[in-house]
């Protein structure tokens, strides 16, 4: 199921209850993101050919439309529930490091990549942002990149709900308010 805290170096992510499900797959239905408790907003199962990879869940402040909150400077998180049944590859996925690599520099994309390789299936993989704070990712409720700006989780909002999609129904999930 993956831990119920997940520590963001200056943010703290609580997990209160894991309530809302996609495909089978339960998810918290808020994130605390700094002193702002985010409500659940979204979420979607990553899906290739017939395996489940992973779950998106997204976290908006209260009453705000995904379609238009993703691209504003609110405070935002993203929680990733690998799912993968099978051995999850050590490497950052292609897509993800794609969309990371102008954003975090090389030290913080090694860091990514040294705690990516210990991912198992049940991880939970954190990007919080506030404007006051930037973004910060942890994998394992382990800190590993945190900057100024929203440019990271901007980054992989990009690549989930963005012109070209990894999938566009994951995309029409994440945009429409809901689980």
């Amino acid at each position: 199921m993956g831990p119920l805290l997940i520590l963001l170096g200056g943010l703290a992510a609580a997990q209160p209850a894991w309530s809302a499900s996609v495909d089978g797959h339960v998810v918290p239905d808020e994130m605390t993101v700094a002193d702002t408790v985010l409500p659940l907003a979204s979420c979607a199962l990553r899906e290739e050919s017939i395996a489940d990879l992973y779950v998106v869940a997204l976290y908006l402040p209260p009453q705000a439309e995904p379609r238009q909150a993703v691209r504003e400077d609110v405070a935002k998180g993203v929680l990733v529930q690998v799912v993968y049944e099978g051995r999850v590859p050590d490497a950052v996925p292609d897509d993800w490091s794609e969309a990371l690599r102008e954003e975090l520099d090389s030290e913080m994309r090694a860091a990514l990549q040294d705690a990516y390789a210990d991912v198992k299936t049940g991880d939970v993989i954190a990007v919080a942002y506030t404007p006051d704070s930037g973004t910060t990712i942890t994998i394992g409720g382990r800190q590993v990149a945190a900057q100024p700006g929203d440019g990271p989780i901007a980054a992989l909002l990009e690549m989930w709900v963005g012109v070209r999609p990894v999938s566009a129904d994951l995309k029409r999930l994440l945009l429409t308010p809901g689980c």
